[in-house]
Formats: structure tokens, sequence, C-alpha cells
């Protein structure tokens, strides 16, 4: 070994350096803090952007529903197959009866104010009453042996049995409530309710559901009748009339598009009994059964309170 060297050098004495535990410790503890921050910042970013990847996805998804309900107006009436209306007596004039004319259909309505609403079954007397403000005849009877055709269901008592297919749409009075609908099965809580409540049930044509016109193929012109609901904010109840002898389709159309929401035919034709009563007390008679009588003739009463 040459110990001998120059005056420009300089000799190390000693051994290299060495790091402490100490200093160790605290490096390691110091990169643990660094990564735990660093992986919240990533967290912080990840949730920042899936909250913005929602609000947009939430955003679109509003205004595709916006756009839903603007382009299709129809889409919340038809969800109404069930209506009810209820008879408060605002209207302290027992019946208002007016024409108008709906796609070339003329249409006559009758509109109750501080009424009941009943079904009665056939008796010669009903004339007689001052209280009835309009009468009609509601459920069809058959020809041949002058059975209700369809559940009837008078103050509670069942009178008939049975959902044909053609009346799919039933009638519910119960209590001051009128309900209008369609049914597609052999029973319906409405029936249960009106022989439970006391009230009165009969099943009909269904002409309108949810504001859309049922479809007919049948193109035989007739008197029609229904009672509605009117506009799917107030469902005002009315009973509506064809003036003149039209199809079901059209009906059903005129109808529609007179924002009736749930319309349930009566019986139809022109041999029936209807009338009405005047604010003076006169009776106007515009259509009289000649037919035999029998006991399951039925009618639509209001009745003035």
């Amino acid at each position: 070994m040459n110990d001998t060297f120059n005056d420009d050098q300089i000799r190390v004495i000693g051994q290299k350096p060495t790091m402490t535990p100490k200093k160790k410790r605290t490096l390691i503890l110091i990169g643990v803090v660094l990564a735990i921050v660093l992986l919240v910042v990533i967290l912080c970013l990840v949730l920042r952007q899936n909250d913005k990847t929602n609000e947009i996805a939430q955003n679109t998804e509003n205004q595709t529903a916006s756009q839903v309900s603007a382009d299709e107006p129809q889409e919340q009436v038809n969800e109404a197959a069930v209506t009810t209306s209820i008879i408060n007596g605002t209207n302290q004039k027992p019946l208002t009866v007016s024409d108008t004319t709906v796609n070339g259909v003329k249409l006559r309505r009758f509109i109750p104010g501080n009424v009941s609403v009943e079904l009665s079954m056939y008796d010669t007397t009903l004339v007689n009453d001052s209280s009835i403000v309009f009468l009609t005849q509601a459920a069809n009877v058959r020809g041949d042996n002058h059975n209700i055709i369809g559940d009837f269901v008078y103050k509670g008592k069942p009178m008939a049995k049975g959902a044909p297919k053609s009346a799919k749409g039933f009638c519910a009075i119960i209590g001051q409530s009128v309900v209008l609908g369609k049914d597609d099965t052999t029973t319906t809580p409405y029936l249960e309710s009106a022989k439970k409540q006391n009230g009165y049930f009969f099943r009909q044509t269904i002409y309108v559901k949810g504001g859309e016109a049922m479809t007919f193929t049948d193109e035989a012109k007739s008197y029609r009748r229904a009672i509605c609901s009117l506009n799917k904010k107030t469902n005002m109840l009315l009973v509506i009339e064809s003036v003149d002898k039209v199809s079901m389709q059209k009906f059903a159309d005129a109808l529609s598009n007179h924002q009736v929401v749930n319309a349930v035919g009566l019986m139809g034709s022109f041999i029936l009994d209807e009338w009405y009563r005047k604010d003076n007390g006169e009776i106007v008679t515009l259509y009289t059964n000649n037919n035999p009588a029998h006991p399951n003739r039925n009618y639509l009463i209001f009745r003035a309170k």
C-alpha cells in the first residue's frame, strides 16, 4: 500500500456513513403518508368524475322524459283506465242540458249538478217523482228471456251475473262516487264494494278508455249514449248521447275528441225510456219504450237533493 500522497490530495479517514434505524423509520413513515395522500387524491378525482357522469345521465333522462311528455300528451291520460267522479253538488242547478257538435257528430249532454246518481228498476211511478231530473235506461236486457246482460247490483243486491265480451266496461256507483272503467276479468273490486256498501253496478260497452276511443268493426248506425267522465283534471260526470244515428266507432271518436276520459255505454237505440225535467218541473220526453214492460228493465237516474 502506498501511503504517500501529494499536497493537493485529500485522504478520507474512517468508514462510509450509514443510515440509522431512526432515519429509516422516519423515511418509511413519510412514504406511507405520501402514499395515503396520493390515494385520497385519486379517490376524490374518481368520485368527482362519477358525480359528473351521473349528473349528465340524470339531465339526459329528464330531457328525454320532458320530450316524451311534450310529444305524447296522451300518455298520462292513457293510465286512467279507471276514473272516479265525485258528485259534490257544487253546481246548485240539478241538471244542465246542452248540445254540441264534435267531428260532425251532434251530441246532447246531460250534466248533473246537486244530485245523487242511482240505478232504479222498472217502476211506473218514477215519472211522478219530482226529485228525479233525468232518467234513461242503463244495462242491456236480452230480448228473449229479459235477463240483464252482465253483472248487475241494485242497492247491494246482485240481480245478474256475468262478464260478456260485449260488455267490457263497467259503472260502479258507491255513495257519491261514480267509477267508470274497463275490466278484462270476471271480477273487479268495485263489484264487491257495490255489494258490501249498498251500491250499484252494471256492465256495458266501453267506448273510451283513458282518453282513447275503442276500435269497433260494426258499422251499423243507431242512437248511442254513454255515461262519461270528462276532462282528466276534473273527471266531471255527465251523460252524452248522439242526436242522430251514428256508428259505434264514430260515436267513440267524437267522445274522445270531446275530452272524455272514460265512457261506458248506456242502452242505445230509440226503443227505450228517456226523459228529463226542466227547472219549472216540466217533463221533456225524448224516447218512450212501448215494448211490454218487465221487472228487469232498469234505469240510470239523477235525483235532485
